[in-house]
């Protein structure tokens, strides 16, 4: 007798706990037309942010690459024509290793960041070298990243002055 009370005491107490989470709202988006809300210090895909002449702000410095814990950044530089300083010339992240800590970001000693962790969180790919991010989109998320958000690393006057320009 003891053992069927507490058999239908606990179906009970799970039935309880079944019909008071039914009629809670719901937590589940219906992905893609609701977006989840994204924390502010969110960091999703990479990105390499240009001057508003298309000219790269990175300087090929490398401390990003040599930062990273993970060994996921190469780059390739050379000397610019009549400017001082290195170009990046092939620049890649592969994203199959990275954890996405957020230190070469942190490191880049440009201002604004030349590289700089999007608020994108969409990472799905088809097969590994979908994960590569090369030069040409890391640039093109970096420019979608600045029209959304403005560019990262600057004070507030030079942030107004970037805008302006």
């Amino acid at each position: 007798a003891r053992e069927i009370a507490y058999g239908a005491k606990s179906l009970l107490q799970g039935l309880w706990i079944t019909i008071i989470h039914f009629f809670r709202p719901k937590t589940t988006l219906q992905y893609p037309r609701e977006r989840p809300v994204l924390a502010p210090r969110y960091r999703g895909l990479h990105g390499l942010t240009a001057a508003p002449d298309g000219d790269l702000t990175c300087i090929g410095c490398g401390s990003c690459a040599k930062v990273c814990p993970d060994q996921v950044i190469t780059m390739t530089t050379e000397k610019r024509e009549g400017r001082k300083g290195r170009y990046p010339v092939e620049f890649e992240i592969d994203l199959n290793s990275c954890c996405f800590c957020g230190l070469c970001s942190e490191v880049c000693p440009t201002a604004p960041k030349a590289l700089v962790l999007t608020k994108q969180y969409e990472l799905a790919a088809s097969n590994r070298a979908g994960l590569v991010l090369t030069r040409e989109i890391l640039l093109e998320n970096g420019r979608l990243e600045v029209e959304k958000h403005g560019y990262v690393g600057l004070k507030e006057e030079d942030a107004e002055e970037a805008k302006a320009a």
